[in-house]
């Protein structure tokens, strides 16, 4: 059996902004990892959601469905959404699927925070 790996951590920013670190792979696997864990946070106006997926080695279309799920988690808060650090592969899955125009995308996690604020 094959080994599915998805290591997520969380952290808050000095900003106050809760920083979800994605490393590994996020598919049919590990996705319900990253839903249970964004249900968890507490998000509100003043608490952005920054997902950090410059780890991210893989990413299929339940693992597109699990950001979304993240992204509807936070507009449902009221809480400001990115996602920083999208390599090459993921930006174009992003580019694809049509979702680069929903998820504020920056560089990295600083970036993100000035942008969203």
């Amino acid at each position: 059996m094959p080994d599915y790996v998805l290591a997520l951590a969380v952290h808050t920013h000095p900003s106050g902004a809760s920083v979800l670190s994605l490393t590994g792979e996020l598919d049919y696997h590990t996705a319900p990892r990253l839903c249970r864990t964004v249900e968890k946070l507490s998000l509100d106006a003043a608490t952005p959601l920054v997902l950090e997926v410059s780890s991210l080695l893989f990413c299929d279309s339940i693992g597109v469905t699990a950001l979304l799920f993240a992204y509807r988690h936070a507009l449902a808060a009221s809480a400001p959404f990115a996602v920083a650090g999208a390599g090459k592969d993921l930006a174009q899955i992003f580019e694809i699927t049509g979702i680069d125009r929903l998820f504020d995308l920056h560089e990295d996690v600083d970036r993100a925070l000035a942008a969203i604020g």
